[in-house]
């Protein structure tokens, strides 16, 4: 895709901090880190997102995080550490590229997640029965 960010990375028509690289994958720093060490691993191949990868290219992405975090996390000094996967646009995905954000968590990072829900165990009850009848 002539307008993706990513595509011209992988490319090499743009430059990047890149830590790793394969056939698959390429893993680079993002250039607005959430915090220090924030990393990206793209896909090399143009798919929208994770849910329209090939299964090789999804295990490829967790092969490449399973190896590379815990370095990171070393590198950076962090105690815990995010892993993401944004799917579309109300999700946080501003880049239609498959990639996945391996973000380090410190103490008092100031960093939050999503608030947490009520517990409605009859409408759970519900739910699940409608997500597993559409499986």
């Amino acid at each position: 895709m002539e307008d993706c960010i990513f595509c011209k990375i992988v490319s090499g028509e743009m430059p990047c901090h890149k830590l790793y690289e394969d056939h698959r994958v390429i893993a680079l720093l993002d250039i607005f880190p959430t915090t220090k060490g924030h990393t990206l691993l793209v896909q090399k191949e143009h798919e929208q997102d994770v849910l329209h990868s090939s299964e090789e290219n999804a295990q490829a992405l967790l092969t490449t995080a399973r190896s590379l975090a815990p370095t990171i996390m070393k590198t950076v000094h962090a105690t815990d550490i995010n892993v993401i996967f944004n799917v579309g646009a109300n999700a946080g995905q501003t880049i239609f590229h498959t990639h996945m954000h391996i973000i380090p968590r410190y103490a008092g990072d100031g960093l939050e997640t999503w608030p947490q829900g009520e517990t409605d165990h009859e409408a759970f009850k519900k739910l699940a029965e409608e997500i597993k009848g559409n499986v």
